[in-house]
């Protein structure tokens, strides 16, 4: 899997840092768009209902699928 490219350590740690970035930045995209989706501005209760823990399922695979389908 070796393309040919050599990365000294500095710029490898540059490139895993940005992957580090872009991955929480995913996550809190995510989180923020599926809990505005899914979950009412007002708790009812503590626990998440099921209808709303359905949602979050869903909406996390479709947020997570759909990078891939672009790739």
């Amino acid at each position: 899997m070796n393309s040919g490219i050599q990365l000294d350590a500095s710029k490898m740690q540059i490139v895993q840092n940005l992957e580090i970035e872009m991955m929480s930045d995913m996550y809190n995209r995510m989180t923020a768009a599926c809990h505005l989706k899914c979950i009412p501005p007002k708790y009812t209760e503590a626990e998440l209902a099921k209808g709303e823990s359905v949602c979050l399922d869903r909406c996390v695979a479709k947020y997570l699928d759909f990078p891939r389908k672009n790739w």
